[in-house]
């Protein structure tokens, strides 16, 4: 067995998937967080 550097192309597309769930999740967080801030902001007028 011999010891190899680099990664395969399946921990590529794993870590690519993993990555892109994140910053899906964060944008998605962050859209959710400025329109609730508006709704309070607008309410409070």
């Amino acid at each position: 067995m011999h010891t190899r550097s680099g990664f395969t192309l399946l921990e590529l597309a794993i870590l690519l998937l993993v990555l892109g769930l994140l910053v899906g999740g964060i944008l998605k967080w962050q859209e959710g967080a400025g329109q609730a801030s508006q709704a309070v902001s607008t309410s409070a007028r």
